[in-house]
Order: C-alpha cells, then sequence, then structure tokens
C-alpha cells in the first residue's frame, strides 16, 4: 500500500504524513533518494548528493529535473510494503512537468504504476506563507519563487491526465486536527485500509 501526501509548502503535508505512520502500519519516505541509499543527515555523503540534486534542481532543464525526482519516485513505488510517501509525482510535474516531460512521467507510470491513492493538500498562497512564517522566519520558501507560486493548476492537470486516484482538501482556516479527520474519513470511504499498528499486528 503506497499513500501519497502531496501539495505546495505549508500546506501540512508532512505533519499529516507522520501521524498516519505514527499510527497506522506504514513507514515513511521523504527525500527518496536520500532513503534509497541509506544517507544519514548531516554526513559527508548526504551533504554531496544533497548539492548534486540541488545543482540539477536549480537548473533550466527540465528533463533532467523530471528525472531525477522520477528517481525517487520510482524507488519509492518499487519497495515492498505500507509506505507513507511525502510528495511523489505531483511535486515531481509541478517544479519539471510540460509538454516534453510528459513523456518522463508516462514511462515512470508505464514501469511501476502509481500510488494506491494521493491526498492533495491546498491552501492559498497567503495562508501558506504565513504558516511558514510561524514555523521558521526564515526559512527561504518565503522568497522562493518556485515554492510560492500556486501550483495546484499543474496537479489538478496531472491527476486528470494520468487518471491518479486522488482526494483533495483545502486546509484553509482548519486545524491539523480537522485536516487529520477529513483525511481518515476520506480514505476509509475510498476503501483504503487503515488499520492501527496494534490492530494489524494481532491479525
Amino acid at each position: 500500500m503506497k499513500i501519497a501526501i502531496e501539495g505546495m509548502d505549508g500546506v501540512g503535508k508532512t505533519t499529516l504524513a507522520k501521524y498516519l505512520v505514527q499510527k497506522y502500519n506504514f513507514d515513511y519516505i521523504a527525500r527518496p533518494i536520500k532513503h534509497m541509499f541509506n544517507l544519514k543527515e548531516g554526513t559527508n555523503e548526504y551533504s554531496y548528493i544533497d548539492n548534486q540534486e540541488n545543482i540539477i534542481y536549480n537548473s533550466d532543464n527540465n528533463i533532467l529535473r523530471a528525472w531525477l525526482t522520477g528517481l525517487g519516485n520510482l524507488y519509492s513505488l518499487m519497495k515492498e510494503g505500507n509506505y507513507i510517501l511525502d510528495r511523489n509525482y505531483l511535486s515531481n510535474f509541478v517544479w519539471a512537468g510540460d509538454e516534453e516531460t510528459e513523456k518522463i512521467f508516462q514511462t515512470m507510470i508505464d514501469l511501476v504504476g502509481v500510488p494506491d491513492i494521493t491526498v492533495v493538500l491546498y491552501a492559498s498562497i497567503e495562508t501558506r506563507m504565513r504558516r511558514i512564517a510561524n514555523r521558521d522566519k526564515t526559512d527561504r520558501d518565503l522568497t522562493d519563487v518556485d515554492a510560492i507560486k500556486f501550483g495546484y493548476d499543474k496537479m489538478s492537470y496531472f491527476v486528470k491526465k494520468f487518471n491518479i486516484p486522488y482526494v483533495a482538501i483545502n486546509t484553509e482556516n482548519k486545524s491539523i486536527e480537522e485536516v487529520i479527520y477529513e483525511t481518515e474519513k476520506l480514505l476509509k470511504e475510498r476503501k483504503i485500509d487503515l488499520v492501527p499498528r496494534k490492530d494489524r499486528e494481532e491479525r
């Protein structure tokens, strides 16, 4: 079972993802290329790969950007087990999606499929920036043009173009508890197997 949590920065993706991991029988993957090579933050190896990733992310070459992040997408979806994916295809498409790279996304989907369900969280740019500032006033996302942009038009296009199973949740003016409740409700309506860790272990 793979559940992807998607959305622009400041919508509560990581908080929701970690809650689901803690309560249910899921493991967590964020920054999957680091996960793939079992790199630990703070090590020289992690810093080197992080630097190389940033060089490609900051380039204007969407083909390289799509394939680089796509490597993480492929790795996440090919792993055996139950995983919550903190970002997947949709975020990749926001940063690197265009008419040319759609072929890359189609190839990846043909090879490994898509998450069982994708949860798309969304909120206004103003709300997202306020949340990021409350979290860390020095966060570079507050001045990053890419991080600030809306992005949901491309996400909406992607889920329709590639038939991605998804649910969308507006987090505007909602507490994290309300977002969690709505997420669990929608996932259960979609027949997603949300069994608490303790209950699953007793099966």
